[in-house]
């Protein structure tokens, strides 16, 4: 017997997924895609964040830009950024920065590649047990705002959906 709001002794009835209609299913598929993406953006940024500090101890070399333009199609722009430099061996670098390829607006991106002109000779920081993992810049931090807005708008999206198929259980 199970104790219910509704009086001592009532019992509700057992919950069972094949009793929800395809709508509420749909809405609970949203929600766990929602916060699954919420946690998984969290998850990366963190991850950024983590590197991003172990950056600041990487010893820096000479490099050289050999690509920097900012690409314009239908889902927006992205930037293209490739530089090489000598660590152990000759390296094809394409992180720019430590916090992510997120840029909030087209500004933020050609503000960013005006640093960093085809040619130019700039300071690569290199993980030196991996110098594959290296960067440009490793302490600009405004990726991390789109990575959070993303993270947050998951959370909201997810628990919406599922708030919204808790309420309609039964109506």
């Amino acid at each position: 017997m199970c104790i219910s709001p509704r009086g001592k002794g009532d019992s509700l009835p057992p919950f069972e997924f094949s009793n929800i209609t395809m709508s509420e299913k749909l809405l609970l598929f949203h929600g766990l895609l929602g916060i699954t993406m919420g946690v998984g953006t969290a998850c990366f940024a963190a991850y950024r964040k983590r590197l991003m500090t172990e950056a600041q101890q990487w010893p820096s070399t000479r490099g050289r830009v050999t690509a920097s333009e900012l690409l314009s199609g239908r889902g927006g722009t992205s930037i293209i950024l490739y530089y090489e430099f000598a660590a152990p061996a000759m390296i094809i670098g394409r992180t720019p920065r430590m916090s992510g390829a997120q840029f909030r607006t087209e500004a933020e991106q050609r503000a960013f590649l005006d640093r960093f002109p085809k040619g130019s000779e700039v300071a690569v920081y290199f993980n030196p047990t991996n110098p594959k993992q290296n960067c440009l810049d490793r302490t600009d931090t405004s990726g991390f705002s789109v990575l959070r807005m993303l993270s947050i708008l998951g959370f909201i999206y997810g628990g919406g959906s599922i708030v919204a198929q808790l309420f309609s259980i039964g109506t």
